[in-house]
C-alpha cells in the first residue's frame, strides 16, 4: 500500500470561530478550508497548550511542553537536541519540506534558518524565523535565488496577488507539489497572516464592511480583576468601537484570502494525482481575543487565546466528516499524526496519541493544560485546565478564574469565588499542581506553596 503524504497548513493567531465549518458566525465563509474536513475529522475542542507563537510551535513540533523543548518564550530557540515529526518522517523515508514562518531560532528577523538548525526539515530554504512581512520581491538576477546566503527580499508594505506573503508562500508551496517524486512527502507550510499588523492586500482588506462587524458578547463586560491577568503579556485592552471594527474587518479579510489560497493548495494535490493519498491538517498556532473580554491579541488566561480550529482531511481511511468533541491538544499532535501514518518512531512525547480516538469517534473525559508563556513562570506564572464542564486558571499571584464550559461559552461569569464551587476547584487546582509536579515544569514550586491555601494535597 502506498505511503500517505503529509501536508501541514498552520497559520499565525488565527481564532477557532473564523472557519465557517463550526458555524460560530455568519460574517465569514472559508469554504476551502471547510473542505478538509469533508472525508477527515472536525476537531471542536483542540487547544494549544502554550501561548504566544514561539512555545507553542515547539509544543506542536515536538510533542513536549516548553520546559522541555527549550523555545519557553517569544524568540527563544528551541533546544536542538529535540526530535520533531519531521524527524520521525525523514528517517522513515519521506521528503520534508517546510515553507514559511518558524519563530524557534531566537530573535532573528526575517532570519533565514540555517540548515544546522532545520530540525527534520531537509528543505529549508524558505523558512524564516519571525515577522509580519506583507510583501516579498525575489532575486532575480543570481543563477540560483535561494540560497543559504542570498534569500529574497520583506517589506512591510502590502503586495499583490503574486508578492503578498500569503499568496507569494501559497505559490512556493504549489511549485515543491508539482515536482516528480518516488517517495512520500511532507510539506509544511506556516502563513504569518493573520496575526497583526491587521492589513492585507485588496479586494480582501475591504471585502468586509467596518460598520457590519459585530461586537462580541463581552466586549463590554471586561472585569476589574481581568488586570491581574494582563501583567506582562501581550493581551491589550481596547475601548474605540471603530477602531475594533476596522480592525476585525481586516482580520477576516486576511482569512478569506487564507482560505482562496488554501483552494490553491488543495486544486495542486488534485491536479498532482495526490488528493486522495495525502493527509492534509489545517491549525493555527494560537488564537485571538479579538475583542472578547475588551482585549485584544493574544496570551491571557481565556479559552478564546487558546482554542484554535483543527481540521484532517484522510481520504484514505475516512469517508465522510467525523465531528470530535473531545479534548486534546497540541501536546498530543506529533504522537497522533505519526499513528495516523502509521510511522513508528523512538520519539518520547510528554502528548498521547489519539489516532485510535480519532477514529472510533470516541467519548473522553479529557483534561488539557494550558499555559501563558509570556511570562517569567517565578514572578507572573499562569497556568490552567480546561475539562468539558469547566475552565480554571490561577497565577503567581493567587488570581483565580473559573467559568462554567456549558453554560457559559463566552466566560462572561467568574466563578472563582462561588462558595458552592469550592470543592470543584479544588479538584481542579490538584489535578494542575499534579500536574506540573510529575513535569518538573518550572510552575511547580509556585503552585505548591499556593497549594496549603487552596486545596489539601
Amino acid at each position: 500500500m502506498k505511503q500517505s503524504n503529509l501536508v501541514v497548513i498552520q497559520t499565525d493567531q488565527q481564532a477557532q470561530w473564523t472557519v465557517s465549518a463550526y458555524q460560530e458566525q455568519s460574517q465569514l465563509l472559508t469554504p476551502q478550508i471547510d473542505s478538509i474536513s469533508r472525508n477527515g475529522f472536525l476537531c471542536s475542542n483542540f487547544f494549544a497548550n502554550c501561548n504566544p507563537c514561539t512555545p507553542s510551535r515547539g509544543t506542536f513540533l515536538t510533542g513536549l511542553y516548553p520546559h522541555s523543548h527549550g523555545a519557553t518564550c517569544n524568540n527563544h530557540s528551541i533546544s536542538q537536541n529535540k526530535k520533531t515529526f519531521a524527524h520521525a518522517l525523514k528517517q522513515n523515508g519521506y521528503e520534508t519540506h517546510y515553507i514559511g514562518k518558524y519563530h524557534l531560532d531566537g530573535n532573528r528577523r526575517p532570519g533565514w534558518v540555517h540548515k544546522s538548525r532545520r530540525m527534520g526539515f531537509a528543505n529549508n530554504l524558505l523558512m524564516f524565523n519571525r515577522g509580519h512581512f506583507k510583501e516579498v520581491h525575489e532575486i532575480t538576477d543570481k543563477k540560483n535565488p535561494f540560497t543559504q546566503h542570498d534569500q529574497p527580499n520583506m517589506f512591510e508594505t502590502i503586495g499583490d496577488e503574486t508578492s503578498y506573503m500569503t499568496d507569494w508562500l501559497t505559490n512556493k508551496a504549489i511549485d515543491i507539489l508539482k515536482r516528480k517524486r518516488n517517495k512520500p512527502f511532507c510539506l509544511m507550510i506556516s502563513y504569518p497572516d493573520p496575526h497583526p499588523p491587521y492589513k492585507t492586500r485588496e479586494p480582501y482588506e475591504s471585502m468586509y464592511a467596518k460598520k457590519e462587524m459585530r461586537l462580541p458578547e463581552t466586549f463590554r463586560k471586561r472585569h476589574d480583576s481581568l488586570r491581574e491577568w494582563l501583567k506582562n503579556g501581550e493581551a491589550y485592552p481596547i475601548n474605540d468601537e471603530n477602531a475594533y471594527k476596522q480592525k476585525k474587518a481586516s482580520y477576516l479579510g486576511m482569512v478569506k484570502l487564507i482560505d482562496l489560497n488554501v483552494g490553491k493548495l488543495l486544486h495542486q494535490l488534485d491536479a498532482s494525482g495526490e488528493l486522495e493519498n495525502t493527509l492534509i491538517v489545517f491549525t493555527s498556532d494560537h488564537g485571538d481575543y479579538m475583542g472578547e473580554h475588551g482585549l485584544m491579541g493574544k496570551t491571557g488566561m481565556h479559552e478564546c487565546a487558546y482554542k484554535v480550529p483543527l481540521l484532517i482531511s484522510f481520504p484514505a481511511k475516512i469517508s465522510g466528516t467525523k465531528n470530535i468533541d473531545f479534548l486534546w491538544s497540541t501536546i498530543d499532535f506529533a504522537p497522533t499524526i505519526l499513528d495516523l501514518l502509521e510511522i513508528d518512531t523512538g520519539i518520547k512525547f510528554e502528548g498521547k496519541s489519539y489516532a485510535e480516538e480519532l477514529f472510533s469517534a470516541t467519548k473522553l473525559d479529557n483534561f488539557v493544560y494550558i499555559e501563558d508563556s509570556s511570562t517569567d513562570p517565578q514572578n507572573h506564572g499562569r497556568v490552567g485546565i480546561a475539562t468539558d464542564s469547566y475552565w480554571y486558571a490561577i497565577n503567581s499571584e493567587g488570581a483565580e478564574l473559573l467559568y462554567d464550559r456549558k453554560k457559559d461559552t463566552s466566560q462572561s461569569t467568574d466563578l472563582s469565588q462561588d462558595e458552592l464551587l469550592k470543592n470543584k476547584k479544588a479538584k481542579l487546582l490538584e489535578a494542575l499542581i499534579n500536574h506540573h509536579k510529575e513535569l518538573k515544569s518550572p510552575h511547580r514550586e509556585w503552585l505548591d506553596k499556593l497549594s496549603k491555601k487552596y486545596c489539601r494535597i
